[in-house]
């Protein structure tokens, strides 16, 4: 195995462990050894350390061998997918209860807003997913490894999307234990996996969304030189 490979696993492995070890079970542990500040500190300097070791791996390991060679269904769903992606991580930014983080047990945020979200029905992206920042990025490390299924994407992506989802049932037990039932009737109200039946409910977000996704793949097309989107036939077509 390539060093570069073997260098990039290591990074993962300590990016995403480290995430659940030090978010949860040895959280307090940590903190009654450093201190609030220091834990804060200590845990920020690991992620990013861990993230930066790993993008540069990522850099230089081999892009081969392929599991497939690219073709128009992998095309397609990395299309939908980051399409979907975007419209999820736009609809997140706001009444997004989980983005309130509780000071305490039985405390429900500093300010209420979380009690006002939870008190009503789930709207926009909350009727797809009530993780869809979490699933946005797990959509997109889905949708870059149909497009190059390799090893080195296989870890990278891999981890991301694990982090992702298992981080957002994580944060469902956190969020149940802190505040009890008014997460519990959201849960009840809103689905974990994305509901596709629900496609159609965060109505213009799909308009900023597109126009952002021409953006992105126009940047992966032309600054990374890969090909992606509607891009992809122009640049067949200009050679």
């Amino acid at each position: 195995m390539p060093i570069e490979l073997i260098i990039l696993l290591a990074a993962t492995v300590v990016f995403v462990g480290g995430h659940f070890a030090l978010s949860h079970p040895l959280r307090r542990a940590a903190i009654a050894v450093f201190g609030e500040q220091g834990f804060r500190i200590a845990y920020s300097v690991i992620a990013a350390a861990a993230l930066a070791i790993g993008a540069t791996a990522f850099r230089y390991a081999p892009r081969d061998p392929v599991l497939w060679l690219p073709g128009v269904g992998p095309q397609v769903a990395y299309d939908v997918l980051t399409g979907l992606a975007l419209v999820l991580l736009a609809g997140s930014v706001s009444g997004n209860p989980a983005l309130l983080a509780p000071v305490s047990a039985g405390q429900t945020n500093r300010s209420g807003g979380r009690e006002r979200q939870l008190g009503h029905l789930p709207k926009g992206v909350f009727e797809i997913t009530r993780h869809p920042m979490n699933f946005a990025f797990a959509l997109w490390s889905l949708a870059e490894f149909l497009l190059a299924p390799n090893a080195r994407d296989l870890v990278f992506f891999g981890g991301l999307a694990v982090l992702a989802i298992y981080g957002s049932r994580a944060q469902d037990r956190k969020l149940t234990a802190l505040i009890g039932a008014p997460w519990v009737t959201w849960m009840e109200r809103t689905p974990f996996w994305p509901d596709l039946r629900r496609i159609a409910a965060p109505g213009g977000l799909w308009l900023l969304a597109l126009l952002v996704w021409l953006g992105l793949t126009w940047f992966h097309t032309y600054a990374l030189h890969a090909p992606v989107g509607v891009w992809l036939a122009d640049s067949m077509l200009n050679g």
